[in-house]
């Protein structure tokens, strides 16, 4: 078991290896692609809903300025908001899938990818532990509580008996 455990561990950067399989390529493909739509979703331009699989992977910092093909420097946009950075706006990734757009008037907008699994709640509490047994929680209840736990001491008077059916005969027939 402790051999198949350091197997596991050596082998835990070949996946992150194959994402950063080729950084000076100019198109990002295969598992590097995949990974960035996976991550991102949709398009991370400021409240854009557009699929990544239909946005094409735009570097953040332009390849042709030095930017690498890493996910670290790629996200999805949108036919819309992929030309945004020639038109005034700047993008920034301060960490992959953290994307940071400021306007040409200076307004910042943060965009992120929406999670795949949403998180999970917090456990409930786990409950007080009593240290009284279930007698003693019955003498406490008793004590406390008598008039909800023991019957009243005097009788409660009832309704009158419902008529005899010769009463009911006797009397007029129903108006309708």
């Amino acid at each position: 078991m402790l051999a198949e455990i350091a197997a596991a561990w050596a082998g835990r950067d070949r996946p992150r290896r194959r994402l950063a399989a080729d950084p000076e390529a100019r198109f990002a493909r295969g598992p590097l692609a995949e990974h960035v739509r996976i991550r991102d979703r949709n398009c991370v331009g400021p409240g854009c809903t557009r699929p990544a699989r239909r946005s094409d992977l735009d570097h953040t910092r332009e390849h042709s300025r030095g930017g690498r093909t890493l996910a670290a420097n790629i996200g999805p946009g949108c036919k819309r908001h992929h030309p945004d950075k020639d038109r005034g706006w700047t993008l920034d990734q301060p960490e992959p899938g953290l994307f940071v757009w400021v306007s040409p008037l200076g307004r910042t907008y943060r965009t992120r990818g929406e999670p795949v699994r949403p998180e999970l709640p917090d456990p409930d509490p786990a409950p007080e532990v009593s240290e009284e047994s279930a007698a003693q929680l019955d003498r406490r209840l008793r004590r406390w509580e008598r008039s909800i736990l023991e019957p009243p001491v005097t009788e409660t008077s009832r309704p009158p008996p419902p008529p005899a059916p010769e009463q009911l005969r006797d009397e007029e027939p129903p108006p309708f």
